[in-house]
């Protein structure tokens, strides 16, 4: 009876602590479209980057963002940095609206996986076809 009784305290434990180890992060609040004052697209290494006035153009970058938060998958890791940290190239989306701070995203790659990151908030494991997506909008 000691045995089974051990046994089970022990998987109990060990069923807590993988359990705790794993956060989800809060999906990031965005502005809605008609919200949107401006959205600037910028690189690791041009922090000077081009202003996008409200259009389609806005929209479809926000359409791609809104689906990869809600179809990928978060790590379960917080982001504890302003910048992707181990990788000294990738791209950012700033989201301007009528709130105090705008809605920042950095995408990149590392280790041959593609990451959206929210500093302080998120990292996401997103698929090559929004990367793609997000990529080739902003050529």
């Amino acid at each position: 009876m000691k045995k089974i009784l051990t046994a089970v305290m022990c998987i109990t434990a060990a069923a807590l602590v993988l359990g705790c180890t794993s956060k989800k992060i809060d999906t990031p609040k965005l502005p809605s479209h008609d919200k949107v004052t401006g959205i600037e697209l910028s690189t690791s290494k041009d922090k000077n980057g081009i202003l996008i006035k409200p259009g389609s153009v806005t929209k479809d970058i926000m359409n791609i963002i809104k689906d990869t938060l809600k179809k990928e998958k978060d790590r379960g890791e917080e982001s504890t940095n302003e910048t992707p940290v181990n990788t000294d190239k990738f791209f950012t989306v700033s989201i301007y609206s009528n709130a105090d701070k705008a809605a920042i995203f950095h995408f990149y790659e590392k280790g041959g996986k593609k990451y959206m990151e929210k500093p302080y908030g998120g990292i996401w494991d997103i698929s090559d076809e929004y990367y793609n997506k997000i990529m080739k909008i902003t050529e």
